[in-house]
């Protein structure tokens, strides 16, 4: 199972890097200070959804008696706290005064990856192992390429993107944490229903990368786009 997840994961992510709307618009240099400032927005809304989704995966669990399961949520959700902070001060550096969300600032595919993250929770905790390692090891196939990108081709520093930036290093060893826990709740059964859910997550994070270029801007971000500094 291992070496197939690993080259499904891996073909993914190149056919994303090569064909998605957002990565092209970034290695062209089209990609906007506005559109990077909304998208950092939308990412302090995953994040903050990242340890509800937990809290409501350690409570199935709870029901369900998955007590492996139980542990692996409960230090996933210590690791995962606070997060949300790194998108707020990534904001902050580009001189976007954050004050918490505001749905009508939200794109729509945000709201439906978070909706359907929640829905595979509470139809079984153990597929949420299947948006979990797609999420992480995305940002690992991905982060390196992206950062590079948008400091070359874009003029927008890394140092404004430090929540890709850090879940890029950290989430080298949470894919094998997550590979270990996936082997033990599906080892040799009900495969598919791990690759269905694995189907739907990479849908769902592919729609929002998209959006964050083809969802046209409204006035709110339009009025951002000026010059990051980042002297703090």
């Amino acid at each position: 199972m291992i070496n197939k997840l690993n080259n499904r994961i891996k073909a993914e992510s190149e056919r994303i890097w090569q064909s998605n709307p957002l990565f092209i618009s970034v290695r062209n240099g089209e990609y906007s200070l506005a559109q990077h400032k909304r998208y950092l927005y939308n990412l302090v809304y995953l994040f903050q959804n990242t340890t509800r989704g937990l809290d409501l995966a350690i409570a199935e669990c709870t029901k369900k008696n998955l007590t492996q399961l139980n542990e692996f949520m409960h230090e996933k959700k210590r690791e995962e706290t606070g997060h949300d902070q790194w998108a707020i001060d990534d904001l902050r550096r580009l001189g976007y005064e954050y004050s918490g969300i505001q749905d009508e600032l939200l794109l729509d595919e945000i709201k439906e990856l978070v909706c359907g993250v929640r829905l595979l929770i509470l139809e079984d905790p153990k597929l949420y192992l299947a948006y979990m390692i797609w999420s992480e090891a995305v940002t690992v196939q991905l982060g390196p390429r992206y950062l590079n990108a948008l400091e070359e081709k874009c003029n927008i520093s890394r140092k404004s993107v430090s929540a890709v930036a850090n879940h890029e290093v950290l989430d080298r060893d949470h894919v094998n944490d997550d590979m270990a826990m996936i082997l033990k709740m599906f080892n040799g059964s009900n495969e598919e229903f791990f690759y269905e859910a694995l189907s739907k997550s990479v849908t769902w994070i592919e729609n929002f990368f998209s959006s964050c270029v083809t969802t046209k801007l409204n006035k709110h971000w339009l009025a951002q786009n000026q010059q990051p500094s980042l002297s703090g």
